[in-house]
């Protein structure tokens, strides 16, 4: 099989990553060997540099699924939901959308409802899916969510000091037809926070962070979830001075995350992004895009999992 519309230079698939097949009634599995991922002289729109993934792919007679990594789909949000959904009063979803598809744009507060804080909780905010195509990030959305609405004392203790705001599918749109990076117009929505267009999942976004932001206890922290092509293992891309949360996941994140690929920095080709925007001007400190890879765990001893990235 080859596929030649890749477009960067480099891949995890050259370092071992492994598509993902279903037989029907089977779980997803990796699948495929002799993987080679190398230049090829096709032009692809004003592309003239494009990639061909080529693999071999031995197919069960039947239906095959095949897939760039595990699938998550708006389905699978309303199934993890259902399945979490708490007993105590600390969950309220409301629809943000419609989208410009006409699809629901999810917001979840997860917080204690009940017992009256003696002082407004800090907001943390927590985003998901702007780029269709990276499944890592809600697996990862997946772990946030079975922490906060576990019925734990960590969960209890959490939800008593803080207002967790959850964009856990911000592209549904997306995700529904497939796009890699871009949504139902064509456009990548993490390139626009600075100006988002008008009626975008973006503008919905910037709106709610900027009312957080502007209220009595404003926004501690945000964190916006990606996968990444090119590295293994999970890491942040964080901005100047920002240690203190890439130091927190690496005490905790372990086999997982590893915190000597995280990136301190601030320049042009990602200031319309969401962790620049939310930090440069809208004044959160903690502004954290974090990545995760769909190839392998950092030491690259094995393929990465959706549980490595929920836990």
């Amino acid at each position: 099989m080859r596929i030649v519309s890749f477009v960067k230079p480099g891949s995890t698939f050259a370092d071992g990553q492994r598509i993902v097949t279903q037989l029907p009634g089977k779980h997803w599995r990796r699948d495929g060997r002799d993987y080679a991922y190398v230049p090829n002289r096709y032009i692809i729109g004003e592309k003239r540099r494009n990639y061909t993934l080529a693999f071999t792919l031995s197919l069960a007679a039947g239906r095959t699924r095949i897939a760039h990594f595990y699938p998550y789909l708006f389905g699978d949000l309303l199934q993890d939901l259902r399945r979490l959904r708490p007993l105590a009063d600390c969950l309220s979803i409301k629809d943000l959308g419609p989208t410009p598809g006409g699809r629901p744009l999810l917001m979840l507060n997860i917080t204690d409802f009940v017992q009256s804080p003696t002082e407004p909780r800090p907001h943390i905010v927590v985003s998901a899916r702007v780029h269709p195509g990276e499944t890592p990030a809600s697996f990862m959305m997946r772990g946030v969510l079975e922490l906060l609405m576990a019925d734990s004392p960590e969960a209890q203790d959490l939800r008593r000091r803080f207002d967790f705001i959850v964009l856990p599918m911000l592209n549904p749109d997306g995700v529904a037809t497939g796009n890699g990076r871009a949504n139902s117009a064509g456009l990548d929505l993490n390139r626009y926070w600075e100006k988002p267009p008008a009626g975008s999942e973006v503008a919905v976004a910037r709106s709610l962070l900027n009312e957080l932001c502007s209220s009595s206890s404003g926004v501690l922290a945000y964190l916006d979830f990606h996968a990444h092509s090119r590295r293994h293992g999970a890491f942040t891309l964080s901005n100047p001075k920002s240690q203190l949360m890439p130091d927190l996941l690496a005490e905790l994140g372990d086999p997982v995350f590893d915190r000597k690929q995280c990136v301190f920095s601030y320049n042009k080709s990602k200031r319309g992004s969401a962790r620049c925007v939310v930090w440069k001007d809208l004044g959160v400190k903690h502004s954290h895009t974090i990545e995760a890879s769909y190839a392998a765990l950092p030491c690259k001893t094995r393929s990465i999992t959706p549980r490595d990235l929920a836990e």
